[in-house]
This record gives structure tokens, sequence and C-alpha cells, in this order.
């Protein structure tokens, strides 16, 4: 058992939100005031949230480290960031200044890992929430990997290996189209060769040479790299200009107009330097 203390600003009740969402989520299971999810589809670990502290073990499957646990965690729920400078850059905003109380202590929940982050972009391209859901669902349902627990297959999310090996025609008959296919396909070979890693990643320093790397891979584009870079990386810089979502929240706080806006948005941004990230996780959950 791991117990890590929640951060200065932490909100239990906004992060099992997010979790939940009422979605038809195939890669954690949410119990009451606990989630569980397969790390790295060989452990399963349970994160219990109490009053003021975060209790983490291994309930199944392999045994992982204190650190890698640790590690583990932090980046998913992302708990070492410090929202004190972000709120108060919100609290000087009067159309933003109510996302710091409406939401205190929400976390950008991150994805794990680059290949699921990715691959989970890539499903969604083009296609409402729902039905992304559905095709994920399908997909690791299909490769059928994860550790067992009370009779119960907690899911993983396919290793590139899983991804090469399934036939198109499977994948068709999921409901995937040729193109999320071909780019699938892509992002797990470039994975196995070693062109696409996180250590390379993690390695370059700024946005804008991260987005470079990643758009060199066919489909990933500017919204899919910022996407990873905010899911996976917690980069703070990271910001979908022209995401739907986004473009509907700034029309509701500001009245930024829902087309033709980039440069309005930018001018909204820059004064979140060094937590762009979090106002775009803000605006998103301000539209439910």
């Amino acid at each position: 058992m791991l117990s890590i203390p929640y951060p200065a600003i932490f909100s239990k009740e906004e992060c099992l939100w997010f979790l939940n969402r009422d979605h038809d989520e195939s890669l954690h299971v949410l119990k009451e005031n606990s989630v569980r999810r397969v790390y790295k589809s060989k452990s399963l670990i349970e994160l219990k949230f109490e009053e003021n502290t975060l209790e983490c073990e291994i309930i199944a499957g392999e045994s992982i480290t204190k650190e890698e646990l640790l590690a583990f965690v932090e980046n998913w729920i992302d708990l070492k960031t410090d929202l004190r400078p972000f709120y108060e850059l919100l609290e000087n905003d009067q159309d933003l200044k109510n996302l710091a109380t409406t939401y205190k202590g929400l976390r950008a929940v991150g994805i794990p890992s680059l290949l699921e982050t990715i691959c989970w972009s890539i499903i969604g391209q083009q296609i409402n929430l729902t039905f992304a859901y559905k095709l994920k669902r399908r997909l690791v349902e299909k490769v059928g990997i994860g550790v067992e627990y009370e009779n119960k297959l907690h899911l993983a999310f396919p290793e590139a290996t899983d991804l090469i090996n399934l036939k198109a025609d499977d994948l068709r008959e999921m409901q995937f189209s040729k193109q999320k296919i071909n780019y699938l396909y892509n992002i797990a070979e470039a994975t196995l060769k070693d062109e696409l890693s996180e250590k390379e990643l993690k390695s370059i320093k700024t946005n804008t040479e991260r987005v470079k790397y990643l758009c060199q891979f066919k489909g990933i584009g500017e919204w899919t790299a910022q996407y990873t870079l905010l899911k996976f990386m917690h980069d703070p810089e990271a910001a979908m200009y022209g995401d739907a979502g986004l473009n509907q929240a700034l029309f509701n706080l500001k009245s930024i107009p829902k087309k033709d806006s980039r440069k309005h948005q930018e001018e909204v941004y820059q004064v979140f330097e060094n937590y762009k990230n979090y106002l775009t996780f803000y605006l998103w959950r301000s539209l439910v």
C-alpha cells in the first residue's frame, strides 16, 4: 500500500467526476470512491480517494516498485502541478474567474501511455464521443489483454504488436474507417521500429519542437499532437486551437466567434503561459 497526500489544491469529487462522466469507458473501472486501471498490461492498480490521501496498491497481477507506482499515479492524476498560479490568472480574468471556484481542485487527468493517447485521438477523429468510446471498447475487447481479478478481465490498451497483428477485416467489422485503420497501423509500426518513442518525445524541450516531432507520423496533425502533449506529457503549453469544444466554451464565456477566431483565442491563451493545458482542460469542463 502506498499513501500519497493530496496536493495543496485538490478535489477528489472533481477528479472522480472526470473519470466517470457516464461514458462507456473500457480501460478503468470505478467503484464508489476508487478507480482500478491496468498498468503496462501486467498489473492491476487500485486508487482509493480517501479524505486527505490517495491510497494506492497493486491488487492483482505482477508487482511493481513503490517508486514506479508513485510515478504512475502522479502522472495519471497530475498531482505535481502547483495550481495556485493558474488560479491567480483565472481570477484576474472577469469572464473566466468563476472557473477557479466552480471546478476548484480539478486535475488534468491524463492518459499514461503515448501509444494509447495517440490511438485514442485517432479513433475519435471526426466522430462523436459516444461512438469513439464504442470503437475503443470493441478494439480492446477484441485484443483481450489485461489482468483478471474477481472473475473479471480488466482490460488494457493493446500493445503495438497487438495492433499490427489485427486483421483489417476485423477492424472494418468493428466499424473503423479505412483511414483510421491505416493510421493505427502506421502509428503501431512506427512504435515497433522505435521511430515514435516516449523517450524521444520526452527529450524534446519545447512545445513547438514536440509538435513538429509528432506531426511527422501519418495520422498525427496539429490537433492530435497538442492533445497528446496535453494528455500524455502534461505539456503546460499544449492548446488545441480550433477544437470544437474549445470554440464553444470561449463563445459561451467570452463571446469569441466559433469560426476564424484563432487570433482571438491565442490572445486569451497568451496570458496563461505555463498553464495553457489547464485552461483548455477547464474550458472543456465548463461545457458539462
